[in-house]
């Protein structure tokens, strides 16, 4: 299976025993929340979004590793709940850290990050490999 690979998931799982791709997803912090992530196949890159409402895009932090890519961050406390009188909270606050397997078939040096409007935006190009085939313009000049 070639591609980006979600750790923790039902098809990491399944990926699992077919080919031993799976790896546990690697969460952090006491008050740990996952956000969720969307991977699309575009043909010629990957587009990954990730939901993270209300993280100030200063506490995300982006990383690869050995072929990981690695998304983290933290969800700050929203004031003293203690003395604004909450009847109910719901939205989880703290660390958390997503993971997928990436591939040699990555541009690394070329991926792009966005956030807006809460989602944190990756662009990750594909690498073209040796038996791949791509024209190639000519420029006259």
């Amino acid at each position: 299976m070639n591609g980006i690979i979600p750790f923790g998931t039902k098809l990491g799982m399944f990926n699992q025993f077919f080919d031993g791709l799976f790896i546990p997803q690697i969460v952090a912090g006491s008050d740990n929340w996952i956000p969720s992530m969307d991977i699309i196949d575009k043909g010629d890159k990957y587009l990954l979004s990730v939901d993270v409402p209300d993280v100030d895009p200063i506490d995300l932090n982006v990383e690869i590793s050995d072929g990981v890519l690695t998304v983290s961050g933290k969800r700050q406390t929203r004031g003293n709940t203690q003395t604004e009188n909450y009847r109910l909270i719901e939205r989880k606050v703290g660390s958390f850290k997503r993971s997928v397997k990436i591939g040699e078939s990555i541009d690394v040096d070329n991926i792009k990050a966005t956030h807006s409007n809460g989602v944190l935006t990756l662009e990750i190009p594909k690498k073209l490999l040796g038996n791949e085939k791509k024209k190639i313009l000519i420029s006259i000049g």
